[in-house]
């Protein structure tokens, strides 16, 4: 059985397979008018993802970026 976390360190974060293709890439929340946070991840002045978390976020991130790469 292959754990995700073992003594602290993660595997397979969608937030480290991110910033491996795009180290530029970063996070900011920012609170909408209804009071819910959401999560933006950028590259550069582009927004790449948004999620009502940070990990959703980054795994949308994760899947446009992979879909671009594909493209290419």
């Amino acid at each position: 059985m292959i754990f995700k976390r073992e003594r602290g360190i993660r595997r397979d974060s969608p937030k480290a397979d991110v910033l491996a293709m795009e180290p530029t890439a970063y996070s900011k929340p920012f609170y909408e008018i209804t009071g819910q946070r959401i999560f933006y991840i950028y590259l550069g002045d582009r927004t790449l993802a948004r999620g009502t978390s940070s990990t959703f976020a980054w795994r949308a991130a994760l899947r446009k970026l992979k879909q671009e790469r594909e493209r290419e």
